[in-house]
């Protein structure tokens, strides 16, 4: 029986996948977003390999809840001081936008921790 994944949140039941680096990011960087192979390789299971978009992670470690509510939220309102930034447009920043991009910052960091299980290595 498979284990029940929790949000890494809230601890809710997992029902949703979040997108590591948003799509806007991606964009907004030049990233390009064609379909490449991919590999992964997760302690002694053996190797996955699957067709998707370069950069374009998703981890299943959220609920609908989250991902849809504050998480969506967040980005809304770290967006609009992140894209001058990545643009290279130097600004300065009050308070509030500095804690929105500090906010993203740790969730986009959690999120992307959550890729990684003890044992684990992948290979884009």
């Amino acid at each position: 029986m498979r284990p029940i994944r929790l949000c890494l949140f809230c601890g809710g039941r997992v029902n949703s996948k979040e997108h590591v680096w948003p799509v806007w990011l991606l964009a907004a960087l030049g990233v390009e977003t064609r379909r490449t192979r991919m590999r992964s390789e997760r302690g002694t299971r053996p190797a996955e390999t699957w067709s998707g978009f370069n950069l374009s992670l998703q981890v299943r470690h959220v609920c609908q809840r989250c991902n849809n509510r504050w998480m969506s939220a967040l980005e809304t309102r770290a967006q609009p001081f992140l894209r001058p930034l990545v643009a290279g447009t130097v600004s300065a920043l009050e308070p509030s936008a500095q804690a929105a991009i500090a906010t993203w910052a740790i969730k986009t960091a959690m999120a992307f921790e959550a890729t990684r299980v003890e044992g684990d290595s992948f290979a884009w």
